[in-house]
């Protein structure tokens, strides 16, 4: 059927609505499109998977469908053979400029190349140009243009296993007809090398063979000259031995002019190491810079952290000040009104005691007068005497009764004295208490702050006297070393307690090595205001105290100060071996021990003057045995390595302090309450005494009267009943004024209490006025240390910036000099390479020396040698040089040639071995030929031989005649139709060899009867059926009635007759 021209455009930019791949299929050729192409003007082939039938009358132009197919995939214009310019340019139709030529190749399946980049569409458009190069475009399923190089072809077809230039793969028109009509057994073996593909690999194995032929000549040509250079080089060697003494010379200049050259670099380097130092020096110093900055800024905000909590604790603490003196004032005026009451009270009292004595007084001497007379009118004087007696013993019972009421009073007095000592020791032990609870919060507060400096535990000011002997320490004749603290330290902090208690003498002071350098350390901590600063005089020449065994105690039985601590200094050791006797120091756990040491005499048996327990200190004083608590327990440890632990040990010590001050106050309380209760009994007891002492005073006046009433016996004249009217008169005054006296002593008891609370609460007040006064003062001193702190951090922090600023230009030329002294010394060391290397120099002598001096050295033995060169015809040098270029041309040489020869072995072993199996590779495929042609043979009931002589370069088929059993080796002999089928036959069998995806043979059946073309057909599907993975073309102009068109696998297409319009 005729086959209708599409746009070849849209064909080739796979825009066309047809099928553009064959499913699974990869290699296979979709569709071939002819624009200007030979006789067709537009013409489009579709092509089946499988096998693919073109027929039509001779002239139609089937032939070009091949031709097209093979020109497209870049066949050589002598494998088409269709062209009589022997160009493919001679393919464009007549009357045209150019062809267009468009191959569609399925890229489906495992084996599909670069699917990625194609897709499952290969397109090859080739455009053939009567003037000017062709161009060819290799485009995607897109119609995306790929790559324009025959290279990226070649890759695409080599993928693809596609030879169109194998007679195999393609037999066209021509390349059958000259088989079947040729009978040059050399060209059928030529024809079978190219379709085996054995052709090209005899070509590589030859290659390779004249490779190694040709390397065997040179290898040969080599080893003959190495006798002449042998022999070159004893001559020359001769030669130059002739110049021993010049070479001596040479070898001393080159020596020379070695260390010369190298000298001159070390100079540098030395020069470039003090630059570097330096500027690492100046580095350092930025660094120190730097990090002191930041510490001082750190020191700085702790300050004004500081300052601010200082400035609000002293502004609440002067707010309780001032309220608690109003509150004092107020309770002082109720005080002095209490007090003023209190003493009207008592004269009002003392008025009408007075008055009810007189009273009591006339009262009783009525009494006795009314008695007497009584008594003397009845004339009893035994009465008189009995009451005598009586008064009497009154009288003495009235004297022991105030006897022991003085007694009572007394104790009441000294037990009163008591209770307020022992009021004021716990009043005193409170204050004690909350100023070291004041104290502790102290320490924290400078723990706290030793993360910028440590050097506040000792001062608060310390970092500025510190930093202020460091900036003047050219001031001194050497560099004065303090706080010694700063120079200690404890190996186990176990013990800083004890061992801080023991060097307590010497850890805030400053060592100097002059008096002059004593007063200017002084003068820098007034300055700096740290007052009464500790400053020692000491030789710093002396080396470190020997201490010798016996002088120490038992180091095995006793753990010493001196063990503990490390001295960063000999002169620190010796101050603390002189001051604090750190070496007889011994630290202990438990007092018991310690104590019965000194009990017994054996501390200073055993070398030991004092004994530090975690609390104590126990030491001999004359015969006495002194145990005394430390005195600096509430202070931050100066050498105490973690400050949060001592923080936590502080905090919790607050807790216990306060706990102390509770039961302090409690005591203190108990104690007032005692001394009232007690002042109260006394109070009492001498009111008693007052009583007691006007009754012995009545019994003696009573005693008097009865004596002087018995002396009176002439009292019988008096009137009773006027003394009578006298007593009741008196008994009636008398009961006034003691009424009067009960309301006034209940009104005193009011205003003695009255006055006892005011006086009270005003001694309290006092007291807490007292307190908070005193805080206010050390908070103002905190709040001043705070504020010194935070300028002199300021001014430090300035001082120091300004410094920093300054070294900052000095590093960058300091950088600036290094970097162009590297610079230098690299570009004269590369320079000085060129003469020799570092190590030849150094090998040669020292290059340390000056290099004035190697110059003049140098010159000295190059004069000795121009004195020596010129006995000799030759120089030196041209024969020095020629023997080295001859030396290394011979070891060259022989090196070479021993690796090449080698290397030739292999090579020779390896072609022979390859020339083997290509032979043993060609007899078996010739085998296997000959088998499968004589199978094909035998379908028409013939037999054959395919014969190759590899050796003559020959190959001939020869055919047995099955029914009149007559071989036949020439096929010109045959038929017509025998030979088209036995070149048929012959075809088939090569191809069963061949692993292209395609297959095509243009005019199999010419000259072929009927018979042998049905044969030849069915043999052909046969082939074509078993090689499932191929695609298949065949071209005839032959009726194929034959073939079953409607099968699956099969597709035949007519071509138009000739002349007609495509």
């Amino acid at each position: 059927t005729r086959v209708d021209v599409h746009d070849a455009h849209a064909i080739a930019m796979g825009k066309a609505n047809i099928a553009m791949y064959h499913p699974g299929s990869a290699g296979s050729f979709v569709k071939v499109v002819m624009v200007n192409f030979m006789c067709h003007h537009h013409l489009t082939v579709e092509l089946g998977p499988r096998i693919n039938y073109i027929v039509g009358e001779n002239g139609s132009g089937k032939s070009a469908v091949l031709t097209a197919l093979t020109v497209a995939l870049g066949a050589k214009a002598k494998s088409v053979g269709r062209s009589s310019t022997k160009s493919v340019k001679g393919m464009i139709k007549s009357g045209t400029q150019q062809a267009k030529l468009t191959v569609v190749i399925s890229n489906d399946g495992e084996d599909a190349f670069m699917p990625a980049t194609y897709g499952r569409t290969i397109i090859i458009e080739k455009v053939l140009a009567k003037v000017g190069a062709n161009s060819l475009k290799i485009k995607n399923a897109q119609g995306e243009t790929i790559g324009t190089k025959s290279d990226e072809l070649a890759r695409i077809t080599d993928h693809f296993a596609i030879d169109v230039d194998n007679p195999i793969v393609v037999m066209t028109q021509d390349m059958a007809k000259q088989f079947l009509n040729s009978g040059d057994d050399g060209k059928k073996y030529e024809f079978f090398l190219r379709a085996t593909l054995l052709q090209a690999v005899q070509e590589r194995a030859m290659i390779a063979k004249n490779s190694v032929d040709e390397m065997k000549m040179v290898l040969d040509e080599h080893n003959e000259n190495i006798p002449v250079l042998k022999k070159n080089i004893e001559a020359l060697q001769h030669e130059l031995n002739a110049f021993e003494r010049v070479e001596q010379l040479r070898s001393k200049s080159i020596d020379f002019r070695r260390r010369y050259a190298w000298s001159k670099i070390t100079q540098m380097e030395r020069k470039l190491a003090e630059e570097r130092g330096k500027l690492a020096k100046y580095q350092d110093e930025k660094a120190k810079l730097i990090e002191q900055i930041s510490k001082l800024e750190k020191a700085r905000d702790d300050a004004k952290k500081q300052k601010d909590i200082f400035q609000g604790q002293h502004d609440e603490y002067m707010a309780k000040v001032t309220t608690t003196a109003a509150e004092r004032r107020a309770i002082e005026a109720e005080y002095k009104e209490a007090a003023r009451q209190l003493q009207k009270v008592k004269t009002d009292q003392l008025t009408e005691e007075t008055k009810i004595k007189q009273l009591s007084k006339k009262t009783k001497d009525a009494e006795t007068k009314i008695q007497r007379v009584v008594d003397m009118q009845k004339g009893e004087t035994t009465q008189v005497e009995a009451n005598i007696q009586r008064f009497n013993q009154a009288m003495v019972q009235a004297k022991a009764d105030v006897t022991q009421c003085e007694q009572h009073i007394e104790q009441l007095e000294s037990t009163r004295q008591n209770s307020k000592r022992e009021s004021t020791v716990c009043a005193q032990r409170h204050r004690g208490i909350e100023a070291g609870i004041d104290n502790i919060r102290k320490q924290i507060a400078t723990l706290k702050s030793t993360s910028s400096n440590k050097l506040v535990l000792y001062h608060s000011k310390m970092p500025a006297l510190v930093d202020a002997i460091e900036r003047r320490r050219g001031d001194f004749s050497k560099p004065p070393l303090g706080p010694v603290g700063t120079h200690i330290t404890l190996k186990n902090q176990e013990w800083v307690t004890p061992v801080e208690e023991c060097l307590s003498g010497v850890m805030n002071s400053f060592v100097v090595a002059t008096p002059q350098d004593m007063d200017k350390v002084r003068k820098l901590a007034q300055e700096c205001g740290v007052p009464n600063v500790n400053v020692v005089c000491v030789n710093f020449n002396r080396q470190r105290y020997n201490i010798p065994s016996e002088r120490v105690p038992n180091p095995s039985q006793f753990t010493t100060v001196m063990s503990v601590i490390e001295c960063t200094h000999d002169v620190i050791f010796n101050l603390c071996v002189d001051q604090c006797q750190i070496e007889n120091s011994v630290l202990l756990k438990d007092e018991g021990p310690a104590v019965a040491l000194f009990n017994s005499n054996e501390a200073k048996a055993k070398n030991i003057g004092s004994i530090y327990t975690p609390l104590r200190k126990i030491f001999s004083s004359g015969n006495t045995t002194r145990n005394e608590a430390f005195k600096n327990m509430n202070t931050a440890r100066k050498l105490g390595a973690d400050s949060k632990s001592q923080i936590k040990q502080f905090e919790a010590r607050i807790k216990e302090e306060q706990e102390n001050a509770k039961r302090a106050s409690a005591a203190q309380v108990a104690a007032s309450k005692a001394v009232k209760d007690v002042e109260s009994a006394l109070v009492k007891a001498q009111d008693d005494l007052k009583k007691l002492i006007s009754a012995a005073h009545d019994a003696r006046r009573a005693l008097e009267q009865a004596k002087s009433d018995a002396e009176d016996t002439s009292a019988a004249g008096y009137d009773v009943s006027a003394l009578q009217d006298e007593l009741d008169s008196l008994n009636a005054e008398l009961i006034t004024h003691r009424s009067s006296l009960a309301e006034i002593e209940r009104e005193c008891e009011e205003k003695q209490k009255a006055y006892d609370d005011a006086k009270n609460a005003l001694a309290e007040k006092q007291a807490l006025g007292e307190s908070f006064k005193e805080h206010a003062r050390e908070l103002t001193n905190n709040l001043s240390a705070a504020t010194d702190l935070s300028v002199s951090t300021a001014k430090s922090i300035a001082r120091k910036e300004e410094q920093l600023r300054d070294a900052d230009p000095i590093i960058a030329l300091a950088e600036q000099t290094v970097a162009a002294m590297h610079e230098e010394i690299e570009t004269c060391a590369e320079q000085t390479t060129a003469i020799c290397t570092r190590s030849e120099a150094v090998e040669a002598g020292d290059i340390n020396i000056e290099p004035e001096k190697l110059l003049r050295m140098y010159e000295n033995s190059k004069e000795q040698m121009r004195t020596e060169e010129q006995r000799h015809k030759r120089p030196f040098e041209e024969i020095s040089d020629e023997l080295s270029f001859e030396s290394r041309k011979l070891a060259k040489l022989d090196s070479g040639f021993g690796r090449s020869m080698k290397l030739y072995g292999q090579l020779r072993k390896g072609v022979k071995a390859r020339q083997k199996q290509v032979q043993v590779r060609a007899t078996e495929i010739s085998k296997i030929v000959s088998h499968r042609f004589n199978y094909y043979m035998s379908k028409k009931g013939h037999s054959g031989r395919v014969l190759v002589d590899f050796k003559d370069a020959t190959l001939s088929l020869e055919v047995k005649d099955g029914e009149k059993g007559k071989s036949v080796k020439d096929m010109r002999s045959m038929s017509g139709g025998e030979r088209s089928y036995s070149t048929l036959a012959f075809n088939l069998s090569l191809g069963d060899t061949n692993e292209s995806p395609f297959s095509a043979m243009d005019e199999f059946d010419v000259f072929m009867d009927a018979v042998n073309r049905k044969v030849s057909i069915d043999s052909l599907l046969k082939f074509a059926r078993k090689h499932v993975d191929k695609q298949f073309i065949f071209i005839t102009p032959q009726d194929i009635s034959a073939v079953d068109a409607n099968a699956e696998d099969i597709k035949i297409m007519k071509m138009a007759p000739a002349r007609v319009d495509a």
